[in-house]
């Protein structure tokens, strides 16, 4: 199926190209007005979600995934650990081996953000009717169950 001479592949991979930029202007509005007392970045942000999201990770893994330089990642993580929300741990099966890995503080710093996220993203949808509502729970549990597709986690 083709429109204006595009293929239905290429429509589709265009809107899903064009929802990146949206989605991080939206988290970058939602960073700023989070702007907590531990001044922590977008990349410290993202560190913490990776290791919630994928478990204990020795760095070089957790520098690959983030696509950061072993040298950067270093110095991220030491902030996160002086914080407490982050710990480096011995690996049970080879001891040489040092993970990462979230604390306690770390997940609920996490959750208190995620909670904040979900009361600004929720407060904007507010005057929807149930149907338009519906629709785009469909339709992103749809996109979210493509992009798991085509990117599964390593």
């Amino acid at each position: 199926m083709k429109s204006n001479n595009i293929e239905l592949p290429d429509l589709v991979a265009n809107e899903l190209m064009a929802l990146i930029p949206v989605v991080f202007a939206l988290t970058r509005r939602l960073n700023a007005k989070l702007h907590d007392e531990l001044q922590l970045s977008r990349p410290h942000i993202s560190l913490l979600f990776a290791l919630k999201r994928l478990g204990p990770l020795g760095m070089t893994e957790l520098a690959r995934c983030q696509s950061i330089a072993k040298p950067n990642l270093t110095v991220l993580i030491d902030r996160l650990e002086e914080l407490g929300m982050v710990e480096r741990r011995h690996d049970a099966q080879d001891r040489r081996v040092i993970r990462l890995q979230l604390t306690s503080l770390g997940e609920s710093h996490l959750e208190e953000r995620l909670d904040t996220f979900r009361r600004q993203i929720g407060g904007s949808l507010t005057g929807r009717g149930p149907a338009e509502m519906q629709g785009l729970h469909e339709s992103l549990l749809s996109v979210k169950r493509f992009m798991e597709q085509i990117n599964p986690e390593e």
